[in-house]
């Protein structure tokens, strides 16, 4: 990976945009990167994540349904049956103590 495609990648890998790596670049005396090139940069790994997300996520289920059959989780046509647990919230999370799980009321 070049030096831009890794400024870019560990900037949004850390919840930061442009404006961050730009801040960082400037405070170690490094020439900045314009914003469009940033762009250009982040929609390319970005594209890639997505590629790596999805074949994680295809290897995953192939994992799933052969543990599904292995164990016997199968209908009469032989269809692997496996479990899917969604609760409809979205965690909120903090450092400390406080936890809170909204729920959106379906």
């Amino acid at each position: 990976m070049d030096v831009n495609s890794s400024a870019v990648s560990a900037t949004v890998s850390t919840g930061g945009g442009h404006a961050q790596l730009e801040e960082i670049m400037s405070t170690l005396n490094i020439p900045r990167l314009l914003s469009n090139t940033f762009k250009k940069y982040h929609d390319v790994l970005a594209s890639e994540w997505e590629k790596a997300a999805q074949r994680e996520m295809e290897e995953a289920v192939k994992l799933e349904i052969d543990e599904a059959r292995h164990r016997g989780y199968t209908d009469s046509d032989g269809t692997p049956l496996l479990t899917v647990i969604a609760d409809r919230s979205w965690g909120k999370r903090s450092y400390k103590n406080k936890y809170n799980s909204l729920s959106l009321g379906w």
